[in-house]
């Protein structure tokens, strides 16, 4: 493999004869066995999108697949950040590479800053929906739909992260369980309980927790995680910061009784 990097150093295939990922027969036992749990897949092939590399087989796609790719967004400059967003995933990558070069009416100044919130905020936004409830594949829907909106009104978004975050939220709720945030409702009463906001955060099974509470207490949880102030969250949810903050308080009551529950072997 030429041009090789500090991730290469780290492949899966680094000890290989190069011939091997060049020769077809080959190549295509590698990608079932090196390229399958490579550490560095998703650089070794941004480093051939990028490169136009058009021989071998790097990231674990042939040929055929990256010059298919590169066929949808030709003129795609940087593939690294789309794939460290979707995988390998041809058909995810292709629709976030057609989204980015679609930007016709942002200037190159416009299209840099838009990049950058992409880039830094795509995974997080997956993260924050998947702890309110949602999928993978759907919390991946709904962030990427949010981001298309975003480039199309970009000139009149003030603020881009927060806009994205309820924008994203708010296209995962229309689009999975088909209800309004000014509908989301709870029916747990309030019980006096020791507060445990502090160490909540920091269990791991946090999103599995998450979704054994009401739709609401689980929703406000998941903005607070995101780190948004109680007075954000109520603005997002259409709802006064005073329910945000005592569904916030009836949340972590339930994570407290949860956890001790599963201290106790209750789950």
């Amino acid at each position: 493999m030429s041009g090789r990097t500090d991730w290469a150093t780290r492949a899966a295939c680094r000890t290989v004869d190069p011939k091997e990922m060049f020769v077809p027969a080959r190549a295509r036992e590698r990608r079932q066995t090196d390229c399958l749990s490579c550490p560095v897949k998703i650089p070794c092939l941004a480093h051939a999108l990028d490169d136009r590399i058009k021989d071998g087989v790097f990231g674990g796609w042939s040929e055929r697949e990256r010059r298919a790719l590169l066929g949808v967004a030709p003129a795609v400059s940087s593939w690294l950040g789309i794939l460290e967003a979707t995988g390998t995933d041809f058909e995810k990558a292709a629709a976030l590479a057609q989204q980015q070069r679609c930007l016709p009416w942002l200037s190159s100044e416009e299209e840099a800053a838009f990049n950058a919130v992409f880039h830094a905020r795509f995974v997080p936004l997956v993260a924050f929906l998947i702890s309110a409830g949602g999928t993978r594949q759907d919390a991946e829907d709904a962030a990427q739909s949010a981001c298309v909106e975003l480039a199309a009104t970009w000139h009149r978004v003030e603020c881009p992260q927060p806009w994205l975050r309820t924008t994203a939220y708010r296209m995962w709720l229309k689009s999975v369980h088909r209800i309004r945030p000014d509908e989301l409702t709870e029916s747990i009463s309030e019980s006096p309980m020791r507060d445990h906001s502090d160490d909540v955060a920091e269990r791991l099974a946090l999103v599995q927790l998450l979704r054994c509470l009401p739709l609401l207490q689980r929703t406000v949880m998941a903005f607070e995680i995101d780190g948004c102030q109680p007075s954000e969250t109520a603005k997002a949810l259409g709802m006064p910061a005073v329910n945000v903050r005592q569904n916030l308080r009836r949340a972590r009551q339930n994570l407290e009784r949860l956890m001790d529950e599963d201290a106790g072997g209750g789950l």
